[in-house]
């Protein structure tokens, strides 16, 4: 049965009525049986039972499921019997690698030529920045919460604080949006492979590939080896970029922009054409800058697609506590850095008004990478173009890999707020090592839509609309957690919990100026979301559309919004959600000690050298 993982009774104790964290918490874990038998295995199992601190719980009447200090635990399955659940062996340099790993894709490499087209090269840095800002906001209200309650994934905080129904949709609109990501990645990757799109074979042929191998790295490989796989990947995808980085500023030096053309813009002057009338969408003026600058800031937001991952690790992080509030601002930092420097460089090598770069409404495009290499006509620029080609294939794949991995864990996640028990017992089991088996099966059925691309003449542009659906589902996820840390703030402070306290910043993540962060970043969210669609009205207000396509395009633009509203509803109205309760304890420093006693903290400054590079 496992006893010693659990508490040995109920505690009705009132939230917080003392708040003590340290040495005098730990020792009433061990007293009440949450701590860990000598040499078990961590493990994160999925059945439900009462196993609660009787320090440090937040409760919440609405919600779903109970979990203690070491994991969701259960009644009748003893936590270390095999096949049980998730191992909890990821350290910080592996959540990093598989954040990053998800981030690092075509968003920047690809369809940052889209941007540079449609908003110049000013323009396109705003969007970068601005979108990062966003995506910071939410990150840190996600990483303060994480960092309270180490347990489950995006799915818990919406759930907890807000309600089942809340939590249910935000899961079930993740996985989905990390589902159809995968289909879209994968025919992204095969149309660079073929090299023609008209040809539908060569797309299919060079599709099979990824849908053999990404669902057997997931299934086989153990979290252990995907992590350091995931790594490896990070780390390949950084040298890449900064490579192609390098690689433009060389060609800058060597053939020269006599004139940057630093204005409204911020576009090179090589073309006899005005710079700024690519710059607006709907005609010149201040309004059609504002406008193109807007729907850059939605593509924008497409790249930073991914930075959630870190949450989606929670689970089978091995010191959630340290590590995933570090490894979120990290990855943001990064992230960000390398986006507006990149975007900055390519800008001033590649002209917006180059014919090669995407058109907002097109189905063809290339890399501004590319097309930096072709416009400077070097003697071996075919082979640099094949290079960066493989290079942007590896980058679509691992991304859809990635992927993966975090629509499957999200899954899991979900059928144990479920009260069926075929959906508990099967999809949310893992195998004896620790791999979701059921999960990554169901989720790798959505990746058949890349199928679809080989409908002649319709099939990118079906791919291209749930590409559009991904970005604005992760939007609505976006805003619906920094809504949960807005509730989050508030049962905190009911409970008479003092965020500014030294007890409270020593033990946990916190950003000050909350929640006005999270109130900036569900607004922003909220915005993007409900004006992403506006150039589809355009085009149709002045009839450059057919009206086919633009129903296609608008299916896109706010498909995500319906499926998140309509999934609630269900949820809300018809489903009804179990009305059990989380009832756990806030995590602590000692919290990750218990999951994985005697963890190692570096304290040389070749040791801290080390683990920042990771």
């Amino acid at each position: 049965m496992g006893s010693s993982w659990h508490s040995q009774g109920r505690q009705n104790s009132e939230t917080f009525d003392e708040y003590e964290l340290g040495t005098s918490r730990r020792n009433l874990r061990q007293n009440s049986g949450l701590l860990p038998q000598d040499g078990a295995r961590p493990r994160t199992n999925q059945s439900h039972s009462a196993a609660n601190g009787s320090l440090g719980t937040l409760t919440a009447p609405q919600s779903s499921v109970e979990i203690s200090n070491t994991g969701v635990t259960g009644p009748t399955n003893d936590p270390t019997t095999r096949g049980q659940g998730l191992d909890r062996y990821l350290k910080r340099h592996h959540i990093t690698g598989i954040a990053f790993s998800g981030i690092l894709g075509v968003g920047i490499l690809v369809d940052s030529g889209q941007i540079i087209g449609l908003a110049g090269g000013l323009g396109a840095i705003l969007s970068f920045i601005i979108a990062a800002i966003v995506v910071t906001s939410v990150m840190v209200s996600m990483a303060e919460m994480v960092s309270v309650y180490p347990y489950w994934g995006l799915a818990l905080y919406p759930h907890h604080f807000v309600g089942p129904s809340l939590g249910n949709t935000v899961g079930v609109v993740y996985w989905f949006a990390q589902a159809t990501s995968l289909a879209t990645l994968i025919v992204t990757g095969a149309l660079i492979c073929a090299g023609d799109p008209e040809q539908p074979h060569k797309v299919a042929a060079y599709s099979a590939v990824p849908l053999v191998v990404i669902p057997l790295v997931n299934a086989f490989s153990g979290i252990r080896l995907y992590g350091n796989f995931e790594w490896i990947i990070k780390w390949l995808k950084i040298i890449f970029l900064l490579g192609l980085d390098i690689t433009v500023i060389v060609l800058i030096r060597r053939h020269g922009v006599n004139s940057l053309g630093i204005s409204s813009t911020f576009n090179p002057t090589r073309t006899p054409k005005n710079a700024t009338d690519n710059f607006m969408i709907s005609g010149p003026g201040s309004l059609g800058s504002f406008l193109s600058i807007w729907t850059s800031i939605t593509l924008a937001v497409f790249a930073f697609v991914g930075v959630e991952i870190v949450v989606v690790t929670t689970i089978e992080a091995e010191a959630p506590v340290r590590d995933l509030p570090r490894a979120s601002r990290r990855v943001c930092i990064w992230t960000s850095l390398l986006y507006v420097v990149t975007i900055l460089i390519v800008s001033l090598n590649v002209s917006s008004v180059d014919t090669g770069l995407q058109p907002l409404l097109g189905s063809t495009g290339f890399s501004p990478f590319i097309i930096a290499i072709k416009n400077a006509k070097l003697s071996h620029g075919s082979k640099m173009i094949k290079a960066v080609n493989a290079g942007l294939i590896l980058a679509a794949w691992t991304t859809a890999n990635t992927d993966l991995y975090a629509a499957s864990r999200t899954l899991f996640e979900l059928c144990h707020y479920s009260d069926i028990p075929w959906v508990e017992n099967h999809l949310g089991k893992a195998n004896s090592g620790g791999t979701p088996l059921w999960a990554i099966g169901f989720t790798y059925a959505p990746s058949l839509l890349a199928l679809l691309s080989l409908i002649p003449g319709d099939g990118r542009l079906v791919i291209s609309i749930f590409s559009t659906m991904t970005t604005i589902s992760v939007l609505c996820v976006y805003a619906a957690e920094c809504y949960a840390f807005i509730c989050f703030k508030l049962r905190i402070k009911e409970n008479f919990i003092d965020r500014d306290g030294d007890e409270y910043r020593r033990n946990y993540f916190r950003v000050p100026r909350q929640p006005f962060i999270a109130w900036f970043g569900l607004v922003s969210c909220t915005l993007l979301i409900f004006f992403n669609g506006w150039y589809i009205f355009w085009e149709i207000h002045n009839r450059h559309i057919k009206a086919g396509e633009a129903a296609a395009r608008l299916i896109g633009a706010y498909g995500g919004v319906l499926i998140f509203v309509m999934v609630f509803l269900m949820n809300k109205f018809t489903l009804k959600p179990a009305k059990k309760r989380f009832n756990f304890p806030m995590g602590s420093r000692e919290h990750d000690e218990e999951i994985r006693p005697g963890t190692r903290r570096y304290k040389t400054m070749a040791r801290r050298c080390y683990d920042f590079v990771k």
